[in-house]
């Protein structure tokens, strides 16, 4: 579960924050220092009963006689269902399940602070206005983990209960699975802290729902009536009964000198946060359990720990969402603009704004990259394109690779892909640009003109001349390519380069043929479902992108795998029920047992051989070879930029 949209008023500079988007992953906040950031964090810990973060009359927006008023919104709702047992789930809390629309749940919390105690008296509302129990949303919500700006080592322990340190060590127990071994239905599996402590909960329950029966006739009977009714309700909570003393051992020839974290500084402890954050990546298996509210990951970490922590922040968003605010423009560049929001302050309100990647580049200095004494640049998505990209430019003229710029910038939508859009069509225009993007899920054609219309306006922003404007954003049109297909994995779906990954080819080449065949006529069919809008990206990227057939699922944990094939092949199995064409069982084993086998052999040579599976099977095949396949798209791109530089 994740916060899809949140309001803020009448709490410390925000009188009305405005409904504020966020995305479902990752996001930030951004501005400069006392502009409201961290009111949006402290107004997201007031809401969450788990932390329920106390407030004083005096963070009242300049003292109106009024409640504040948090708003949010939940989405990801469904998730609570996967992760949770029907019979599990409290009535009051799938009375509220009730109201979700749009698998989106509306609560509003609306907090009064009494004048004379400052006493916090809180009451949670849902869209029809229905009052909720603050023990209904603590077993529905997601744990909020906090990890503030002010960092004093003399006031964190990770012993002490209530410490940012103390709750990040908790979150790997309760991600950790024990030696504990437990049946269920039959087989013996091993349970982490969490489900251990659910286990003690059941127990005490069922020998307390017993001891209440018991107390209840006793007190009914001394009473001489059957009016009440005992109840003991247990709280087992494991957690705290464990205590942690960290230390830092320093290793100095055969000398150990072992101190308490309590005796470093903060700048140990911002590695120690990210030691954990990394670690937490390694082991987790729960999805939206938790939601991370940070305040400066960046701070007291050198640049190259900042990426290190932006990269961390990032693959734990994939399970969890992660909200953050910001000055550092590492951990920015790499954020879609769409994932940063602008605080700022007029007449002393915050007022979140959308972001202007001018204002921004500008104001926390995202820096481009170099492009000194390039006679090309090339954009493109990822790690893979740019080895696709490099060997395709190699077979057309080797001699030019060291000459030019080719550039992976994950999404033509950051912050650090606008820095260098900036630099070349201010300094180094002159010089042949290439943009080449996937289409993923979208339609080439919108895409494009998407992605121009967001240029276009980033260009005016410039004090260029007409005529310039218009020269530049006729280059930009002429020399922005969408690819056709989801990804680049799909232009290596192709008998000529899986033969060599394929162990039965040589006793039977037509059944690799088959299998292809079978696979784009699936992905055909859904990636136009999705394009029209008659099903969801996340199903498609589940079940069809290329990425499935030629390597199963890599993004995924290793101890997820298991789980992703099995739904794979129970959704493929049922299309295949249902296809209509001849031979039907035969294709269905087919398909099963190439795919199986390529993703295998792909993984053991990606395994023995330091080149990539793209790299290897560009450089077998000559270009003519290539461009008999469907490459042939990319290959006509890069030969017109080759053939640019070359006329210069």
């Amino acid at each position: 579960m994740y916060i899809s949209k949140m309001r803020i008023r009448n709490y410390k500079s925000f009188l009305d924050s405005g409904e504020i988007m966020l995305d479902e992953k990752i996001f930030a906040f951004i501005g400069q220092n006392n502009t409201g950031k961290s009111t949006i964090l402290d107004a997201i810990k007031i809401f969450f009963p788990n932390y329920k973060k106390q407030v004083d009359r005096k963070d009242i927006h300049r003292g109106i006689n009024d409640n504040i008023i948090i708003e949010m919104w939940l989405g990801g709702v469904e998730s609570f269902f996967e992760n949770t047992r029907t019979d599990e789930v409290d009535r009051q809390v799938e009375k509220l399940l009730r109201k979700v629309t749009d698998n989106s749940l509306y609560i509003k919390l609306v907090l009064n602070v009494e004048d004379s105690t400052n006493k916090n008296i809180r009451k949670y509302f849902d869209k029809d206005e229905e009052e909720i129990k603050e023990a209904t949303l603590k077993k529905l919500l997601p744990e909020l983990v906090v990890i503030p700006a002010i960092r004093d080592p003399e006031k964190e322990s990770t012993a002490d209960r209530k410490s940012y340190l103390r709750s990040l060590i908790d979150i790997l127990d309760s991600e950790y699975e024990t030696d504990i071994l437990i049946k269920d239905e039959g087989a013996e599996k091993r349970v982490n802290y969490n489900q251990l402590n659910n286990i003690l909960t059941k127990e005490a329950r069922k020998r307390c729902e017993s001891l209440s029966q018991k107390i209840t006739e006793y007190y009914n009977s001394t009473l001489g009536n059957n009016n009440f009714r005992i109840n003991l309700e247990p709280t087992v909570d494991i957690y705290s009964a464990t205590k942690y003393n960290t230390s830092i051992v320093e290793i100095i020839g055969n000398e150990k000198i072992e101190n308490d974290i309590l005796n470093f500084g903060t700048g140990y402890q911002s590695v120690l946060i990210l030691s954990i954050l990394q670690t937490y990546v390694e082991i987790a298996r729960s999805v939206g359990k938790y939601i991370f509210i940070i305040e400066e990951p960046e701070i007291y970490l050198h640049p190259n720990l900042q990426r290190k922590m932006i990269e961390t922040l990032i693959n734990i968003s994939e399970r969890n969402q992660v909200i953050f605010t910001s000055h550092s423009p590492i951990t920015i560049s790499n954020l879609p603009k769409k994932n940063v929001k602008l605080v700022i302050r007029e007449k002393e309100k915050s007022i979140v704004k959308e972001i202007n990647p001018k204002e921004v580049i500008n104001e926390l200095g995202i820096k481009a990259d170099d492009f000194l004494g390039s006679k090309g640049i090339i954009f493109v998505e990822g790690k893979d394109d740019f080895e696709v990209v490099r060997e395709l430019i190699c077979k057309l003229d080797d001699n030019l690779l060291n000459m030019i710029n080719i550039i992976p910038v994950n999404s033509c939508c950051n912050l650090k892909f606008f820095a260098n859009a900036e630099l070349f069509l201010n300094k180094y225009f002159e010089i042949p640009v290439v943009i080449i993007r996937d289409a993923d899920t979208n339609d080439p054609e919108k895409l494009k003109s998407d992605f121009l219309k967001e240029m276009f306006e980033f260009i005016e922003q410039y004090e260029f001349a007409d005529s310039e404007i218009v020269e530049k954003k006729k280059k930009l049109r002429q020399n922005t390519y969408i690819l056709q297909h989801y990804s680049i994995e799909y232009y290596f779906l192709d008998e000529l380069f899986l033969k060599e990954y394929y162990d039965y080819y040589c006793d039977d080449p037509k059944s690799l043929e088959i299998a292809i065949t079978c696979y784009k006529c699936k992905y055909n069919l859904f990636i136009d479902k999705v394009r029209k809008n008659q099903m969801s990206k996340d199903e498609f990227t589940k079940l069809y992108q290329p990425k499935r057939f030629l390597r199963g699922f890599p993004d995924k944990k290793i101890n997820e795998r298991e789980r992703c094939e099995m739904y794979f092949k129970e959704k493929w199995e049922k299309l295949f029920d249902s296809c209509d064409c001849k031979d039907v069982a035969e294709r269905k084993n087919n398909f099963f047992k190439v795919r199986d086998n390529i993703i295998q052999n792909i993984s053991i040579k990606r395994k023995d051989e330091k080149s990539s599976f793209y790299t290897d099977v560009l450089r077998k095949h000559d270009l003519q070879e290539l461009e008999m396949t469907e490459l042939h798209e990319i290959i006509q791109i890069l030969k017109n930029f080759v053939n640019t530089i070359n006329q210069k």
